[in-house]
């Protein structure tokens, strides 16, 4: 058996974390790395041959794996296009050393409760690990059952989903099915999707089932949050001992695929699909629209409230600016002709003085004559 680790991711979304490592050198605790804490597990249940898939800081990587000296044969495979595919291609530059082997396959970003690992290890069955008490993620994996197999495993999987992890056993008789339709999607040039849409096309000619790890630490780290959140639980899992599970699957052919209990635990997470698609067409939390439009409502009743009194304010304004005018009315009536006999009085007193002063120049010139 072969344990496979996806390493070839740029791990964007932890930011600085990931600037001078790769993701999988993230620290979940003291001298302890996601990478580190992987390769003691596999190393731990026997397993001696690794396969790691390599692009973001290569030699970075390389030398760290060297550097913990555990007793395992890893081979560094290279996907010289990881800016530009997923690790669909990753898979497909290692084809050649994968097939037909029994594998255990996951992302470079897992993190696990050894004891799960274990259990994983030893199960009989091709299988991937789910939980049934983990409510349906929004953006992450999510398998679909149907008659105690998995038929699908996507992020888009809504209806007889539960909460999927990339961890897997793969026997080489189904692993090889999933491979060439691999070599398929990746020789039609279709390598940014996940090698999971390669599965979905050929599952119904694989027996893959879920391994149920319950509330058992089982995660992707994708960002700081995560790490926050499962280095802890790492952490705390590490310092007593390990929860135990059955080991048995919650999902076998003789028990119903969806659970009324995964129902109850969902059904206020789940939402129907005419709901989902105008929620998505608008790509606004419902939460945040609502909250607009209160805000919305708000604004307009206050503005209302605001040009209402401005309204009233003008009309009244108008109102005292007619009733002074009205007023003024019998004033101007009453001292209209005093004034007419006032400005008739000064005027004939100008007239005559004038006169007189013409009178008393033409005298004048005369006399001079």
């Amino acid at each position: 058996m072969k344990a496979v680790i996806l390493n070839s991711g740029m791990g964007t979304r932890m930011g600085v974390l990931t600037k001078e490592h790769p993701k999988c050198m993230t620290e979940i605790a003291e001298n302890e790395t996601i990478l580190s804490a992987q390769l003691k597990a596999i190393a731990e249940v026997g397993i001696t041959e690794v396969l790691i898939t390599t692009g973001y800081f290569n030699d970075v990587l390389v030398k760290y794996c060297e550097s913990l000296k555990l007793p395992l044969e890893i081979e560094y495979v290279y996907n010289p296009l990881f800016d530009q595919t997923n690790y669909i291609y990753s898979l497909y530059c290692a084809r050649e050393s994968l097939r037909d082997e029994d594998i255990i396959l996951m992302h470079g970003d897992m993190v696990f409760s050894p004891d799960l690992f274990e259990k994983i290890v030893d199960c009989p069955k091709s299988c991937m690990a789910v939980s049934s008490t983990v409510a349906l993620p929004e953006k992450d994996f999510k398998a679909v059952l149907k008659e105690g197999k998995i038929v699908a495993v996507g992020i888009e999987f809504f209806e007889n989903a539960v909460a999927a992890q990339p961890l897997y056993k793969l026997l080489s008789e189904d692993w090889n099915v999933w491979l060439e339709a691999i070599e398929r999607y990746c020789e039609s040039d279709n390598v940014k999707c996940y090698a999971e849409n390669a599965f979905n096309e050929v599952s119904h000619q694989t027996e893959l089932y879920p391994y149920d790890v319950e509330d058992v630490l089982c995660q992707e780290i994708d960002n700081s949050d995560d790490l926050a959140i499962v280095a802890e639980r790492y952490q705390s899992l590490m310092q007593c001992e390990p929860p135990k599970t059955t080991g048995e699957s919650k999902f076998s052919d003789d028990l119903p695929f969806l659970y009324e209990q995964q129902k109850e635990r969902l059904a206020h997470e789940r939402e129907d699909s005419a709901f989902r698609k105008a929620k998505n067409a608008f790509s606004l939390p419902i939460e945040k629209a609502a909250f607009q439009m209160a805000f919305m409502l708000v604004i307009s009743l206050f503005r209302s409230i605001v040009f209402s009194w401005v309204n009233i304010f003008m009309f009244v304004a108008i109102l005292v600016c007619g009733l002074v005018d009205l007023l003024y009315l019998p004033v101007y009536a009453v001292l209209y002709p005093f004034l007419c006999l006032y400005f008739a009085v000064f005027k004939s007193a100008r007239i005559k003085r004038l006169e007189r002063v013409l009178a008393e120049t033409e005298k004048a010139l005369a006399e001079k004559a």
